[in-house]
């Protein structure tokens, strides 16, 4: 074991937020950083401790240095330098899932890493708003997955999360492990001590149909949902990695590149497409794909640029982007059977419409697939596994006025507070609750309250939401 004394490193560099720990009476808080107390007061944090049991290490001369957690949500990281004695801590934000890697800080990209959390199925570990502590016991890493003396009940007890939706979130968190990296960019410095973190979203696309393969539209959702039997297809994916303008020099590359560890197909008509393959082609597995830089995608275009990539089905492995000479690796890509596994969850629609055929509501579920179908998820798990803002919207409905969004756009966003709920537009619009938005050249607050014509909306939706993962979902 490296010998190193116990203590927190604490950088806010790169617009990414760092968690730390313990700190010394003489320590300042600087004020882009959050910074836990020793008495561990902070009731937005969780104070997460373990020792490394010091023989379990390998016989390869790995040694781990350090445990790095990365936010999943938010892209924050926390680190610690694990002691002599083998013992380390971590303060966590609750009620945001993190993944856990215990690394060795001699060796450079995904050759540090040494072992990662689990716990049963679960990949990240997300703390209920009523945990304080964890205490992970002693912490074997001689495995890919370290195994850690305290028993799965009294871990789920200690992170407030109930065996039911630990079993839902942890049939589809491996996706999480694309950050067990904790080198992405390959300088030999581990990510979250420069204060960096390196996102990549995935944004899957489904449509709809019936058991028995008839497809299924808005038209189909007027006045009921779709049945529980309901298949959602899966289309495709873009792939969106987040890097920080500031290590590209604020300067956006001509060009990019992409290769992956196995064969990746290409997206068919849409998005751009790699030099010399035309859609609907291959990218073969170490092979480079060569793509043309247009524009920049996303909210945060001023903090990120995005290199994207549209592929139509999206594959596990490892993934390595070039770009302005430096190269980004995420390793150990997982991916969900979105459109069967088990856990999978979708949001379920219903149009609101009268008597006069006028659109006056949106009802939703939240429904998790099941072995036999679909079945309304608890709280808990919508909650855990929902991205959502202050306010608890989750889900995004986008419906277009005569199809032509310049004349109006109706977005309905969708609460987690309950699994299921309904939104009356004349209600919302009446309570200024933020559920209902309506913009555009002709399409006015008043005419949606007093119902406009569901013909009117039946031309483009769109239904999603973002997971916790870092997964967007479309149906």
């Amino acid at each position: 074991m490296k010998s190193y004394a116990t203590k927190w490193i604490c950088l806010a560099l790169l617009g990414s937020a760092v968690a730390c720990g313990k700190k010394s009476d003489d320590d300042t808080q600087a004020s882009s950083t959050t910074m836990a107390t020793d008495d561990t007061s902070d009731p937005t944090k969780i104070a997460v401790a373990g020792t490394l049991i010091l023989q379990s290490l390998r016989l390869d001369g790995e040694d781990v240095s350090h445990v790095v957690a990365v936010n999943t949500q938010t892209g924050a990281t926390a680190v610690a330098e694990v002691s002599d004695d083998g013992t380390f801590e971590l303060d966590l934000d609750k009620q945001q899932p993190w993944v856990l890697n215990y690394v060795d800080d001699s060796k450079t990209g995904a050759d540090m890493i040494v072992s990662t959390f689990a716990s049963d199925t679960l990949d990240t570990l997300n703390a209920g708003a009523d945990s304080a502590s964890l205490d992970m016991g002693e912490v074997d890493v001689s495995a890919v997955k370290a195994a850690m003396s305290t028993a799965a009940d009294d871990f789920l007890a200690s992170i407030n999360m109930s065996a039911s939706a630990a079993a839902t979130v942890g049939a589809i968190d491996d996706v999480s492990l694309r950050y067990s990296n904790p080198d992405i960019d390959n300088n030999g410095t581990i990510d979250a001590l420069e204060g960096k973190s390196y996102l990549i979203d995935f944004h899957n696309r489904f449509n709809a149909k019936t058991a028995n393969g008839t497809l299924l539209g808005i038209t189909d959702l007027k006045n009921t949902f779709y049945p529980d039997d309901v298949v959602f297809f899966y289309t495709g994916t873009g792939i969106f990695p987040q890097i920080p303008r500031s290590d590209l020099n604020d300067t956006a590359p001509s060009t990019y590149s992409w290769k992956f560890s196995v064969d990746m197909p290409t997206a068919g008509n849409g998005g751009n497409l790699c030099s010399g393959l035309g859609a609907n082609a291959t990218i073969a597995a170490g092979t480079s794909c060569e793509l043309t830089y247009s524009n920049n995608v996303g909210a945060d275009g001023d903090k990120y640029f995005t290199f994207n990539l549209e592929t139509a089905n999206l594959k596990a492995g490892d993934y390595t982007l070039a770009v302005g000479g430096k190269t980004y690796q995420w390793t150990n890509v997982a991916v969900s059977d979105f459109s069967a596994g088990e856990g999978f969850l979708a949001l379920f629609i219903r149009m609101d419409v009268d008597t006069n055929n006028k659109l006056t509501g949106v009802s939703y579920q939240w429904k998790k697939k099941t072995a036999s179908g679909f079945a309304l998820a608890t709280s808990e798990e919508v909650k855990l596994i929902v991205k959502s803002g202050d306010e608890g919207f989750g889900g995004y409905i986008s419906l277009k006025y005569q199809g032509d969004e310049s004349k109006g756009g109706l977005g309905v966003q969708v609460s987690v507070k309950a699994p299921e709920g309904s939104v009356v537009f004349a209600d919302s619009l009446a309570a200024d609750d933020g559920a209902v938005n309506v913009n555009g050249s002709v399409l006015t607050k008043d005419m949606v309250k007093a119902g406009v014509d569901f013909a009117d909306f039946t031309t483009n939706p769109g239904v999603s939401y973002d997971d916790k993962l870092g997964m967007r979902f479309f149906f």
